[in-house]
């Protein structure tokens, strides 16, 4: 039912929720785009059902509408010739991805009716959420983390050290890659380096010796003028040509990029012979090792930078290694 006044298009609507969430609630800019992006979907489905002149368009039957779209949509992979191909490389949304989009639907209609009034009731109340199975961190083993590190240990020309550093420092700090990334050259001055989480906020993060002599070594032997503290070395952009005249017009154009990062974690992946892995999964690794090594999740929760101790939970599942010392030790003292 539509509130009397003048109300914006949806399009607008949405523009508003997400321009509070930057400023008012100070989310991140990752965060925002990524509403942007869910919200989008539901832009598209309202305009189609022509529900998008105005946010008061939008009922409990279209949101219900959604969410039946939303399950029973499938995802396009890959770009085919024709639409043979794309129907075989089609496959449903997975439940982590119908949350999201259900979620940000939820957060936005919730916002629209208790912040701009724009509704007589809470739409976003007519959301189901569809249940995740628990997961748990998939953090590296002892022997292919082993095997990982000591193959990055050789060699010595700049993409070898960039990559050695990089591993590193996300293996001994735990940073999520979106921490690192921003980083520049000058953080890695100090033995602790403070680093920009969710919700922007600060905190500092410990180096290990080896984390530190590794990124001295990569700092060292570059010759560029950018800031930046992890640089893409790909020769279409300027860090092919370290150290030329003409980069420093552009000293920024070369810092490394999530895409970039995942690159390597790919190849040196491959190399090491364990296989491609994710960058986050370094950040698994130093929260199950802490609780492995000291079972203590408020150090573990600190040095990852979560707000609570639930999370830390998780890491707690991975080490069922030590569970197991523990009964051996148990049955050698005769229980």
């Amino acid at each position: 039912m539509a509130v009397p006044g003048a109300v914006p298009s949806l399009a607008e609507a949405v523009k508003a929720y997400t321009d509070w969430l930057l400023v008012e609630r100070d989310s991140s800019p990752g965060t925002v785009d990524a509403y942007q992006d869910d919200l989008g979907r539901f832009l598209r489905f309202a305009a189609a059902r022509g529900a998008s002149a105005s946010v008061t368009d939008v009922d409990r039957a279209l949101v219900e509408a959604y969410q039946v779209e939303v399950a029973t949509a499938r995802n396009r992979r890959g770009a085919g010739s024709g639409p043979e191909r794309q129907d075989a490389r089609a496959e449903r949304i997975g439940p982590a991805r119908r949350k999201r989009l259900l979620v940000a639907l939820r957060s936005f209609l919730r916002w629209a009716y208790a912040k701009r009034a724009w509704f007589d009731g809470d739409l976003g109340g007519a959301i189901d959420l569809p249940k995740l199975p628990g997961r748990v961190p998939k953090a590296l083993d002892e022997e292919p983390r082993t095997q990982l590190l000591d193959d990055l240990l050789s060699g010595d020309e700049l993409q070898r050290l960039r990559d050695r550093a990089l591993i590193l420092f996300l293996l001994s700090t735990g940073c999520r890659i979106s921490e690192a990334l921003p980083l520049d050259r000058r953080a890695a001055s100090a033995d602790r380096v403070v680093v920009r989480g969710k919700g922007d906020k600060e905190r500092v993060v410990e180096l290990t010796e080896r984390a530190r002599h590794a990124l001295a070594a990569y700092l060292a032997a570059r010759t560029d003028p950018s800031p930046a503290l992890f640089i893409s070395l790909h020769r279409g952009r300027l860090s092919g040509r370290l150290g030329h005249p003409d980069d420093a017009a552009r000293p920024e154009d070369n810092r490394l990029s999530v895409r970039g990062a995942q690159a390597i974690c790919d190849r040196v992946g491959r190399a090491a012979g364990i296989g491609r892995f994710h960058p986050h999964q370094l950040r698994h690794t130093l929260g199950t090792m802490l609780e492995e090594q000291f079972g203590d999740p408020v150090l573990t929760a600190d040095t990852l930078g979560h707000s609570g101790l639930g999370t830390v939970q998780t890491y707690a599942k991975v080490t069922g290694r030590r569970r197991r010392e523990a009964y051996d030790r148990l049955e050698d003292a005769g229980l």
